[in-house]
């Protein structure tokens, strides 16, 4: 086989294979959280997939970065199937939320927080990162709830896009290909949702993005060379299109998800340029 073709292979076909698979699944599942869960549960083992094919395969116990993240989005893909158990209240699970992305880029950054620690900025780094996660996470939950779950996953795959092209010009082609999978579970997912026309709640895919993309990004600014900027401008992008979609609330559904789409693709374009820069 043609190495281009066993990397797309590899890289697409293979992780929309397993996302698809599960969006499936979820679609014969009753409506409320365990559809969603599965949904999440199944973007999560898309990448994890791709990424031991394609990429290489983790280590164990974990020593890089990458290895702390595979696991960490393997925990992720767990918790989504646990939390439909729990009916506790939501500040609860927001704070869980934060409490898992502050320890997760915890681990991913502790070679680089060694450096630093008991520096003020070793607690900034995975405390504000998961304050941006969080937001990111939020950000999408709502953007399903204002327009399509296929229209909300498309934007997943769009921003999986950009991201892995700001990741690939801040100097880390591993963590481009890592963001490429990831857009390649969510355009799996995307389909598959637009043809069954099944509307889920995406906070839990939006809690799975936020450790995937989040920590992909993370590591892009600590131990690549992507400008901090840039991946600030990333992290504003969806905010900013939940707010649009907000917005126009009122307004048709075809004019609410193109404004949606335009702000979400504006300042990611605008971010791969500083990327670039």
């Amino acid at each position: 086989m043609h190495p281009l073709l066993q990397t797309v292979l590899v890289t697409v076909l293979a992780p929309a294979a397993v996302a698809a698979g599960f969006v499936l699944l979820a679609t014969v599942a009753a409506p409320g959280r365990w559809r969603s869960a599965l949904v999440a549960c199944g973007i999560g083992a898309a990448w994890c997939t791709g990424l031991w094919w394609a990429v290489r395969a983790p280590r164990w116990p974990a020593l890089q970065a990458a290895d702390w993240h595979f696991y960490a989005v393997a925990a992720a893909s767990v918790v989504v199937l646990i939390t439909p158990w729990w009916r506790g209240a939501a500040v609860g699970r927001w704070v869980g939320g934060f409490v898992f992305f502050a320890a997760t880029f915890a681990v991913m950054l502790h070679r680089y927080l060694a450096g630093l620690w008991p520096a003020p900025s070793a607690w900034l780094w995975p405390i504000g990162g998961a304050g941006l996660a969080l937001l990111f996470a939020a950000a999408v939950g709502a953007s399903g709830r204002r327009v399509q779950a296929a229209v909300t996953l498309c934007g997943l795959m769009i921003f999986g896009v950009f991201s892995s092209g700001a990741l690939v010009l801040g100097g880390s082609a591993t963590l481009a290909h890592a963001a490429g999978i990831f857009a390649a579970g969510c355009g799996a997912a995307w389909v598959i949702s637009l043809l069954l026309r099944r509307q889920v709640d995406l906070l839990p895919v939006a809690f799975m993005a936020a450790v995937i993309l989040g920590g992909l990004l993370l590591q892009g600014v600590v131990y690549a060379q992507l400008r901090p900027v840039a991946a600030l401008v990333l992290a504003a992008a969806w905010p900013l299109a939940a707010t649009v979609a907000w917005l126009a609330r009122h307004r048709s559904g075809t004019t609410r998800v193109a404004l949606f789409l335009v702000a979400l693709v504006l300042p990611a374009v605008w971010a791969v340029w500083l990327a670039g820069g």
